[in-house]
């Protein structure tokens, strides 16, 4: 972190050696003038790019489309992480392992409804509950209410990435022929859930993961709230401590550097204390 710091900073400034007096004064300009943050509006930014990405009606085929090949993508790249390129793993072999099922279904018809009733499905239900949250999101004002707003629609992604998987365990009980949620013969959970969670890579977590993205649309209008309180005193301070006007590469490279820094430090005490 403290390289790629530097790095920054060490770009910046040879920038700034290397730019004309016009366009660095210009540059200047731009940072103090704070005009803009008065008639930014974030929210409205963010559900434009959502409506231009899922479209403007969740009943649409465009928005099914989308969904559909988000969740594909997001799957199939978690899914080579997890199994290191061998993608098939994250769904069970139901004929055979720890639970096998006296008549399992077909392997094709597995995957079907793994990936309809299980990822796509949950991930088109958590656009529609982002969708929501976000027609809805000019009744929050103040940081607080929007970091609610964002901590709701985490809460409700877990809870859909969690709760549609109901739906593929019933279908394939019902094609396996064993009951769904009557306890197997050992009297614990079903085989046909063990069969699913008791695996290194739980599909239901990718699903999870999967749903979780959606609240990245909320997450960006809080960070994007935030940063619209920090700027202020932030070009204060940048107005103080540097002459803008006449070295504005140089104040943004020392502000990238402090804050590459902070993130550096946040990041190693998160993976020390988590």
């Amino acid at each position: 972190m403290v390289l790629l710091a530097s790095w920054i900073c060490s770009a910046c400034l040879l920038a700034e050696a290397a730019a004309r007096p016009e366009a660095l004064a210009d540059i200047g300009r731009v940072i103090t003038n704070r005009s803009y943050l008065k008639a930014a509006s974030p929210e409205t930014i963010i559900g434009r790019v959502f409506n231009a990405t899922f479209g403007t009606r969740q009943l649409s085929l465009r928005c099914v489309r989308r969904s559909c090949l988000a969740s594909l993508v997001f799957v199939t790249s978690l899914s080579l992480i997890y199994t290191h390129g061998q993608l098939l793993l994250v769904i069970p072999e139901l004929s055979s392992g720890p639970y096998p099922l006296p008549h399992p279904p077909p392997r094709i018809v597995v995957v079907a409804v793994v990936l309809f009733g299980g990822y796509f499905l949950g991930d088109y239900i958590a656009i529609a509950k982002t969708r929501w949250l976000l027609s809805r999101v000019h009744l929050y004002k103040g940081g607080l209410s929007l970091l609610g707003l964002y901590l709701s629609d985490v809460i409700l992604s877990l809870f859909i990435g969690s709760g549609v998987w109901v739906l593929p365990f019933i279908i394939l009980s019902a094609a396996a022929g064993v009951d769904f949620p009557g306890p197997d013969h050992t009297g614990s959970d079903p085989v046909i859930v063990r069969a699913f969670y008791d695996t290194s890579i739980p599909p239901p977590l990718i699903a999870i993961e999967t749903a979780l993205l959606s609240s990245v649309w909320t997450a960006l209008i809080f960070l994007a709230a935030l940063a619209l309180k920090v700027i202020p005193p932030l070009q204060v301070f940048l107005g103080w401590y540097f002459d803008v006007s006449k070295h504005p590469l140089r104040a943004i490279g020392m502000v990238a550097w402090a804050i590459v820094i902070l993130c550096g430090v946040l990041w190693s005490l998160i993976i020390r204390f988590a």
